[in-house]
């Protein structure tokens, strides 16, 4: 299964990697950018609205958010803390494998160190990875990594191409591992008539097809994943066409 999305930053990144090593490691790390933020926002998508209003407080978190640390905070929220106890059964294969403490060998554990000698690479200090890590290492990481050069580094070009394999290797395991890349994936346009236009974002949306037919469902129009029923990844902004996405970049105040 594969996300059109992402595939479309795997392609941009190719592209790069003819240029030279700095655009190929700068194209890497905004794929890694979307693929860490699309699974925070596919696990928010997965809790459900109730009177403490977590996944609200989570989502209004992100689009005032000013660096990808607070997007690690918020998933460690969603699957481990407050919030995690209104996550839907059919999102526990995905807690589960983001969560669960992994050996070398083990997919989690191999993402989450070749994204550390990525780090090394660029002689970043950060948290070092032991012998047993879960997923949630990798998104601090990344943010580390991110932070420390598109964010406020200044890299050296020379130094990128090392990095650049090392970062390849961690978002190829993280894409071609993640359960939630191999659910069905859609944007849903709700016609007039009440049946729905459903555009494929995966490689197959038949489990959205009985919206094509049956005008009684009330879902909005948006980006959805199917976590046993069509879920609604609200910060993910898209259209029918989906031409182009948008993913919450910070910045965002009362002001703005």
């Amino acid at each position: 299964m594969s996300v059109k999305l992402i595939d479309t930053l795997f392609d941009r990144a190719e592209i790069g990697k003819q240029d030279s090593d700095f655009s190929y490691f700068f194209d890497l790390l905004l794929l890694g950018e979307a693929i860490s933020k699309t699974i925070v926002l596919a696990m928010l998508s997965g809790i459900e609205q109730d009177v403490t209003g977590h996944r609200y407080r989570l989502e209004h978190k992100l689009v005032r958010s000013n660096g990808l640390g607070d997007w690690a905070d918020v998933l460690n929220d969603a699957l481990s803390g407050p919030a995690s106890q209104y996550l839907i059964d059919d999102a526990q294969p995905e807690r589960m494998e983001l969560t669960r403490n992994c050996s070398e060998g083990e997919w989690q554990h191999d993402c989450v160190s070749a994204l550390k000698r990525a780090l090394d690479a660029l002689a970043i200090e950060a948290e070092a990875v032991p012998r047993r890590s879960d997923m949630k290492r990798w998104f601090r990481l990344f943010a580390t990594l991110r932070n420390k050069t598109r964010g406020h580094g200044a890299t050296r070009p020379y130094t990128t191409g090392e990095a650049a394999l090392h970062l390849y290797d961690s978002v190829r395991i993280l894409y071609d591992n993640c359960h939630l890349f191999q659910r069905q994936w859609a944007y849903l346009y709700r016609n007039i008539s009440g049946k729905y236009r459903v555009t494929a974002i995966s490689e197959t949306s038949d489990l959205f097809d009985h919206l094509k037919r049956d005008p009684t469902h009330r879902l909005d129009n948006g980006v959805y994943v199917h976590l046993g029923s069509p879920r609604l990844v609200g910060l993910i902004v898209s259209d029918p066409e989906i031409s182009d996405y948008f993913l919450p970049n910070g910045g965002f105040n009362d002001k703005a």
